[in-house]
């Protein structure tokens, strides 16, 4: 191997490490916005609540970072769902593992159950966890403010919708319209 190619093969390697480290950011200030409220996924329905302020501020910046904003957060998502399936499946390997071994032999030490265990983690293929499907998903950018409806003192405070949309992250299709737009639409639709 010539001298240029290892100088490619380094400024390669750099490069890489500096995209697993902006994803690294990225995805740390995705959980930062979800642990101060201004994000909310709701994995079952595959709806994402966006506070009104952040949306503002991503909206500002242009179609093409709102999109980017949404197919990231979209990533986020889809990496914790992946590493909860991966979580969950060695955890069930490595407890089929440990039962089994209790099975032929008398009395299992810690030190041999976390050996079984080590054995089992570094073992098993990555084919061995089926990737979530990429599906388009919905978004709600939700009022900064909240109203009550009803004057009634029992009455908590309702958030507004005022803007909907669904991402498609396979196409990067982005539909939105504003929730009074087709509010009608949605109510007369289930009738």
């Amino acid at each position: 191997m010539n001298i240029f190619a290892k100088i490619r093969e380094k400024r390669a390697q750099k490069a890489q490490l500096r995209r697993f480290g902006q994803f690294a950011n990225v995805f740390a200030s995705l959980q930062r916005l979800e642990k101060s409220g201004l994000l909310a996924w709701e994995a079952k329905s595959r709806r994402l609540f966006i506070a009104q302020p952040l949306a503002v501020v991503m909206l500002a910046q242009g179609y093409d970072r709102w999109r980017n904003f949404l197919n990231n957060v979209f990533l986020y998502h889809m990496y914790n769902l992946q590493n909860r399936q991966w979580q969950d499946h060695i955890i069930n390997e490595q407890a089929k593992a440990v039962r089994q071994r209790k099975k032929e032999v008398v009395v299992l030490t810690k030190a041999e159950t976390e050996r079984i265990r080590r054995a089992v983690r570094d073992n098993i293929p990555a084919e061995a966890v089926e990737l979530p499907p990429i599906k388009p998903f919905e978004f709600f950018i939700i009022a900064d403010t909240a109203t009550v409806t009803d004057a009634s003192p029992s009455e908590q405070p309702k958030a507004e919708i005022t803007w909907v949309g669904e991402y498609d992250p396979d196409t990067g299709t982005l539909d939105m319209a504003e929730w009074k737009d087709i509010k009608h639409v949605i109510k007369d639709g289930n009738k």
